[in-house]
C-alpha cells in the first residue's frame, strides 16, 4: 500500500511488542480518493502485515477500535504467510469471506472480497485502533496498537519502517543536462545501467547532492546543507548517474 507514512512516537502512539508476529502496518481513517472495496466504495481500511519468518494462523486475532472490547471483531479462520500483507477495510460491514488462496490476501473482486470490520476507523485526535491475540487461558493481549493525532484525507499513518540507504551520502556522481544540441533529446535508456559501462566521460562531475539549478555549485562535496533559491526554475530536466556499485 501507499507508504506516504506519518507516524508520532509519543506515549500510546504505536504501541508494538518487540518480534510481534502480526502488526498494523498502517491503516486510513479518511478514504477520500484511494482504495475502493469490491462494491467500489471508497471505505476506510487497514493493512495487518506478517513480520515474522513463518506462516501465521488468523485464528485467535481481533481487530477493535475499543479499548475495553479487545475482541471486537474477529478475524477469520485464515493463514498469512511470512512477509505478507493484508488490508481488512474498516467499512462496517463485517465480513469475512473464504480464503481464496492460503497464505495471502483476496484480490478484492465481488467473487473474492477483502474482510471488511464492524466498525469504521475514526479520524479524530485521541482514538484507539488495535490488533489484539487470544492466549493461554482465554487472556487477550493487545499485540500491535494506536491512539493517534487526528487523520488527514488520503494520507495513511503507521509505523516507522526500516530503511537502507540504496546510495551513501556524498557518493560520486555524474550530472548530464539534455538538449537538443547535445544529444540529450535522443539519450534513450541506455544511461540506466541497460549497456554497461556506459560512457559518461563528458557528464558533469561532482558528488551527492545535485540539484538542476546550479550545477557548478551544487556539484560540490561536502554538499551544501539546503538547496539552491532557484532549484527548478531555471532548467526544465536534468539526469544523474550514480556509479557506485550497488
Amino acid at each position: 500500500m501507499n507508504r506516504r507514512l506519518l507516524c508520532v512516537f509519543a506515549a500510546l502512539s504505536c504501541a508494538l511488542p518487540a518480534r510481534a508476529q502480526l502488526v498494523i502496518s498502517e491503516f486510513l481513517a479518511s478514504n477520500v480518493s484511494g482504495l475502493r472495496d469490491e462494491l467500489f466504495e471508497k471505505e476506510d481500511w487497514l493493512e495487518i502485515e506478517n513480520q515474522s519468518a513463518a506462516t501465521v494462523s488468523l485464528n485467535g486475532w481481533y481487530l477493535t477500535d475499543d479499548s475495553t472490547r479487545l475482541r471486537k471483531w474477529p478475524l477469520p479462520s485464515w493463514t498469512l504467510a511470512a512477509g505478507r500483507r493484508i488490508v481488512v477495510f474498516a467499512s462496517d460491514r463485517d465480513r469475512r469471506p473464504p480464503q481464496a488462496v492460503a497464505g495471502q490476501d483476496n484480490p478484492g473482486t465481488p467473487a473474492q472480497p477483502r474482510m471488511a470490520t464492524n466498525f469504521k476507523i475514526s479520524n479524530n485526535a485521541g482514538r484507539f485502533l488495535a490488533l489484539t491475540k487470544e492466549g493461554t487461558g482465554g487472556v487477550v493481549s493487545i499485540i500491535s496498537a494506536y491512539t493517534y493525532p487526528r487523520q488527514v484525507p488520503d494520507v495513511p499513518y503507521g509505523i516507522s519502517l526500516n530503511t537502507s540507504p540504496v546510495v551513501p551520502a556524498n557518493a560520486p556522481a555524474k550530472a548530464f543536462v539534455p538538449s537538443a544540441t547535445n544529444g540529450g533529446d535522443s539519450l534513450g535508456p541506455s544511461w540506466r545501467g541497460a549497456s554497461e559501462p556506459f560512457d559518461d566521460s563528458s557528464w558533469s562531475s561532482g558528488s551527492l547532492g545535485a540539484g538542476i539549478s546550479d550545477l557548478a555549485t551544487w556539484l560540490t562535496a561536502p554538499p551544501p546543507s539546503s538547496p539552491p533559491s532557484t532549484l527548478g526554475s531555471n532548467l526544465d530536466s536534468i539526469t544523474f548517474r550514480d556509479p557506485t556499485p550497488l
